[in-house]
C-alpha cells in the first residue's frame, strides 16, 4: 500500500474539525452561561461605604518641633467626602533610639483627633519619606520590633477606627 501524507493529513483535519464542532455544540447546548441585570443603575452620588474606595494620605514625624495640633486640624477639615486616610507616621528622629514619651504622646495625639471623625485609618509606620531607607532605617532589626512593641499600646487603644 501506497502512502499518502496530503490524503491523510485532509482526513485528521476533518477529524478534528467534527470533534472540535461536536464538543462546542454539547458545551453551548447544556453549559450555557446566562447572564440577568438585577436593576442596579450608575451613580455619581457620593456613598457612604466605610474602608472602601480612595483614600487621601497624611505624614507625621514624631519628635518634630511642628505644631502638630494646626497641621492635624487642616488635614482632618481638608476632605468632607473622606472615609478612609493613610496615616503614615515617621519615626526617623528615633532611628537608633527608643520611642520616648514625647514620640507617643504625639502618636496619641494623632490617633485621639483622626478617631473623633468617621474615617477609618490605614497606619503605616516608616523611616524615610524620600526613597532612602538605608540612611534612615535602623541598623537592627532589634530596634525596628521594639519600636512595634511601643507603639502597638497606643495603636490598640484606638482599634476601632483602625482599619489596617
Amino acid at each position: 500500500m501506497r502512502k499518502h501524507p496530503l490524503l491523510t493529513a485532509i482526513i485528521i483535519f476533518i477529524l478534528f474539525v467534527l470533534i472540535y464542532r461536536g464538543i462546542s455544540f454539547v458545551l453551548d447546548r447544556y453549559l450555557s452561561i446566562s447572564y440577568s441585570s438585577d436593576g442596579y443603575e450608575e451613580t455619581s452620588a457620593s456613598l457612604s461605604n466605610p474602608c472602601r474606595g480612595f483614600y487621601h494620605m497624611f505624614g507625621y514625624t514624631l519628635g518634630d518641633e511642628d505644631s502638630l495640633e494646626e497641621t492635624l486640624a487642616a488635614d482632618i477639615s481638608s476632605g468632607d467626602d473622606l472615609r478612609l486616610a493613610l496615616l503614615e507616621i515617621n519615626l526617623s528622629n528615633y532611628a537608633g533610639t527608643s520611642l520616648d514619651e514625647t514620640a507617643l504622646d504625639q502618636l496619641d495625639t494623632i490617633l485621639t483627633e483622626w478617631s473623633q471623625t468617621d474615617i477609618y485609618l490605614i497606619i503605616r509606620f516608616l523611616y524615610d519619606w524620600d526613597g532612602d531607607a538605608l540612611s534612615d532605617e535602623p541598623d537592627s532589626l532589634e530596634q525596628i520590633m521594639e519600636h512595634m512593641d511601643d507603639t502597638s499600646g497606643v495603636i490598640n487603644q484606638y482599634s476601632s477606627r483602625v482599619y489596617i
